[in-house]
């Protein structure tokens, strides 16, 4: 399962600085190597911005992952 906070944004006329944090919980009884991607798009639905992170989520456990869109 997973969770998505919008943690903060600077946003300017020429461009938007956004931090998402997600919680993702791995409910299998193994780890778990995931990756999390964000996207976000302009009100358009253009993409505005993308990031990725690889991460280990153990057994039973849930793990915040910050990431920086730009």
């Amino acid at each position: 399962s997973w969770f998505v906070l919008l943690a903060n944004a600077d946003i300017t006329d020429q461009q938007a600085l956004v931090q998402v944090v997600t919680s993702v919980t791995n409910q299998g009884k193994s780890d778990a190597s995931v990756t999390v991607a964000v996207s976000l798009a302009d009100p358009a639905g253009t993409a505005a911005g993308q990031a990725s992170k690889d991460t280990l989520i153990p057994a039973g456990k849930t793990v915040e992952v910050a990431q920086t869109v730009a």
